[in-house]
């Protein structure tokens, strides 16, 4: 519907209220797959051969999906500021953890926080020695930080308190607004264009009536 009334200036408040509702879902989404990747690296944590196997793409996959839903930009989506109620303490693992995405995990730079810091450690070498001299590189990459795993945990739960008020708020105002334009006859020909078939979306039936039921909802 939002994109169908995109170009109506007749409608625009009800399009910004469409993707603002979407948006805070779309970035409670992301912490959701933050905080599921943290809770499985606590499990995996706990036998050698899963740490050594899981932990590093368990790690980065939390790093990404919390720094998608509270450091990147506003291309896509309208911005759910979730830092904004974080206090001092809480800024500061945020500072650290975006460091880390930003210089280590998602991009090439120099660390400034501590989690980054330790990440990662790589070197060219010149051995000099009687044979003669040759240049190595060494590196040393760790699989998780468990510091960071434990700011990660704090800080998506703030955001998520966050969110979920964010959320209730938007779905007020886009409840009132659907309400100021139930009797128009445009808005409600393009509601039944634009009907959602579950059937169509999901995979399976149990999924389908999961839809309808609310069930798994989170």
């Amino acid at each position: 519907m939002a994109s169908a009334f995109r170009e109506s200036r007749r409608f625009k408040d009800l399009t910004d209220a469409i993707d603002r509702y979407h948006s805070a879902f779309s970035v409670h989404a992301d912490l959701l797959e933050a905080k599921r990747a943290i809770d499985t690296l606590h499990e995996v944590d706990k036998y050698e051969s899963a740490r050594f196997r899981f932990a590093a793409a368990l790690m980065t996959h939390a790093v990404a999906m919390y720094a998608r839903a509270t450091i990147s930009d506003h291309d896509g989506r309208p911005p759910v500021d979730v830092t904004r109620s974080f206090s001092e303490e809480l800024k500061h693992k945020h500072a650290a953890i975006a460091d880390l995405r930003n210089t280590v995990v998602a991009h090439y730079g120099v660390p400034k926080g501590s989690h980054a810091h330790r990440w990662n450690d790589e070197r060219t070498v010149l051995r000099w020695h009687p044979e003669g001299r040759s240049f190595s590189y060494i590196s040393s990459r760790a699989g998780f930080v468990a510091e960071a795993v434990n700011d990660l945990a704090i800080l998506t739960r703030h955001a998520g308190l966050a969110v979920a008020a964010a959320i209730d708020e938007r779905e007020l105002k886009l409840r009132a607004l659907l309400k100021r334009f139930e009797n128009d006859p445009e808005v409600a020909a393009v509601a039944q264009r634009c009907r959602f078939k579950p059937e169509n979306f999901y995979t399976t039936e149990v999924a389908v009536h999961a839809f309808w039921h609310g069930v798994g909802s989170e």
